[in-house]
């Protein structure tokens, strides 16, 4: 995606078909990298002369950081994650993304959102007003996937109260496979939403099937 001097990259890298992006301000010559999963050199090739601005983290599963150290060491960039990720006290992060928190990428911001269920300290960032990167927070089809019915709810809070509430036309891109837009994913977790059932569950949840 460009638009205007903002350029967006979807690069699928590693063994778990990782999503990783690299949102750029094409002016002034710097980018963020979301998430750093796989074949560093390929993704130090794709942010090419450009400032990186920070390394941020949408969550800090093993998939999702395998090149982490590579690319901060050769790149320089400060690192942020959510202060209540389980790895955020290992991974030594210079940024603390709290919800709220704003990262500038030139004359451009991403809104940091705190989506937690899939982990504790699971993030989306929010590009004013076309596009939300989710991670594993949510997928075509169904959530990320979860370890208890608790942890399934606090899923679905972060969904209603801070995926949902974007515009209908935002595209969610995950931390796998393609995109959806708000207002279909929407769509879809009210056909779930409306099904009775007897016990919460988790794990691998359809919507369609569970």
């Amino acid at each position: 995606m460009e638009k205007q001097a903002l350029k967006v990259q979807r690069l699928g890298v590693g063994s778990y078909g990782n999503n990783v992006y690299l949102v750029q301000d094409q002016l002034q010559g710097c980018c963020v990298l979301i998430d750093a999963a796989a074949e560093g050199d390929a993704l130090l090739q794709a942010i090419g002369p450009d400032r990186l601005v920070a390394i941020i983290l949408t969550h800090a599963h093993m998939d999702h950081i395998q090149a982490l150290e590579e690319v901060r060491k050769k790149a320089g960039a400060p690192v942020g994650i959510h202060p209540l990720e389980p790895e955020a006290t290992r991974l030594r992060p210079e940024i603390s993304l709290s919800d709220g928190y704003r990262i500038a990428v030139g004359s451009h911001e991403l809104e940091v959102l705190h989506t937690p269920g899939h982990t504790s300290g699971s993030v989306s960032f929010f590009l004013p007003s076309t596009l939300c990167f989710c991670g594993d927070t949510v997928f075509p089809g169904g959530p990320g996937k979860t370890w208890s019915p608790e942890a399934f709810q606090t899923l679905i809070q972060s969904l209603e109260r801070k995926i949902y509430t974007l515009p209908h036309n935002v595209l969610l891109l995950p931390g796998h496979g393609e995109g959806i837009l708000v207002g279909d994913s929407k769509k879809e977790y009210e056909v779930f939403h409306r099904r009775l059932r007897e016990k919460t569950p988790f794990g691998e949840v359809h919507w369609e099937e569970s």
